[in-house]
């Protein structure tokens, strides 16, 4: 048991470390396919491809022979439910990971197509007996009213907190992501009759879609942008502020954006929330109202089952349902 615990502490450790030149040759000699993806997969995609094929190459011992057999493969799946306490989507992702670079290589010409065949029939472990270790909190429904108090937990006196509002708030009201709020420019909001909207270059797609934004949030943008503008002009909507409280002319990170989210959760006693519960908040409030396709285009997805499956929230049966069938 306690090596068990020492392995995934080591995983993840790994995970997290710095990535070198010399990995990127080392990937790159086992799965050249991986640089025929830019430009195909979102940069986010790709950077957790390399991160699971650098885990992968590491459990091979960085030997490219171990790499392409099918039976090392199924062995690091085996090993990952026997010695982590991974999730069994994350032991499902970093395996298709695999099975999806050596498929880029053979297009490329790199590695045979009958050794990618052998590559897919590597089976993913089943959900159900790995149930126990599905985190808890993964998706957190958030009702009207705790997504108001979220909104509203930023202090408006003080800069940051004027600037945390309107970020909760337009969060709150379209549904983009948190790398899309990161890069989102004054020039991407639009004006359709009294509604606005975003226009927003989401993951993976070929033409912007456009996106809601509250009368609510647009008017606390304003406010941010006009007492931000006091100090600096910046084409970037939400910038950092530095420890003087004074703001800089450089956007958010994903991960500042990330710590606006938890404390505000904190300061509204909803510890749990996530900044991605907004996009799931969005869009069972849409689907709510709407219909799920509606969800579906305010999210941007192709697919209308990654809509249902992953972002729409049921809430508790309503009693009575049966009552009177007959």
């Amino acid at each position: 048991m306690v090596s068990n615990r020492k392995n995934t502490r080591k995983t993840a450790a790994r995970a997290r470390r710095p990535l070198t030149p010399k990995h990127r040759e080392q990937v790159a000699a086992v799965f050249p396919g991986l640089g025929a993806l830019r430009g195909q997969r979102a940069p986010s995609t790709l950077r957790e491809y390399f991160r699971d094929a650098v885990l992968y190459l590491h459990y091979c011992t960085w030997d490219a022979g171990q790499a392409q057999d099918p039976a090392i493969l199924r062995a690091w799946r085996q090993q990952m439910v026997t010695a982590t306490t991974l999730s069994p989507y994350t032991i499902n992702r970093r395996v298709c990971t695999i099975k999806a670079l050596l498929k880029a290589s053979a297009i490329s010409g790199e590695v045979s197509s009958i050794l990618v065949a052998d590559f897919a029939l590597v089976e993913r472990v089943q959900v159900g007996p790995l149930r126990d270790r599905m985190r808890p909190h993964a998706r957190v429904r958030i009702s009207p009213e705790q997504m108001r108090d979220l909104c509203r937990a930023p202090d408006p006196t003080t800069l940051m907190g004027l600037r945390d509002r309107a970020l909760l708030l337009t969060l709150a009201s379209s549904g983009c992501r948190i790398s899309e709020m990161a890069s989102l420019r004054q020039e991407q909001i639009r004006a359709t009759g009294p509604h606005w909207q975003l226009e927003i270059w989401g993951k993976n797609q070929s033409a912007p879609r456009l996106a809601p934004l509250s009368r609510e949030a647009h008017d606390w943008i304003n406010r941010w942008l006009q007492a931000r503008g006091r100090f600096l002009s910046s084409p970037w909507i939400f910038t950092a502020v530095n420890w003087y409280f004074n703001p800089e002319d450089r956007p958010l990170t994903p991960n500042g954006l990330w710590q606006i989210v938890k404390r505000a959760a904190r300061k509204a006693g909803l510890d749990n929330v996530k900044p991605h519960d907004f996009r799931r908040y969005v869009a069972t409030q849409v689907a709510e109202r709407y219909g799920l396709r509606a969800a579906q285009r305010v999210l941007g997805h192709a697919v209308l089952m990654t809509t249902e499956k992953h972002y729409i929230l049921d809430g508790e049966l309503p009693g009575g349902m049966t009552e009177d069938l007959f």
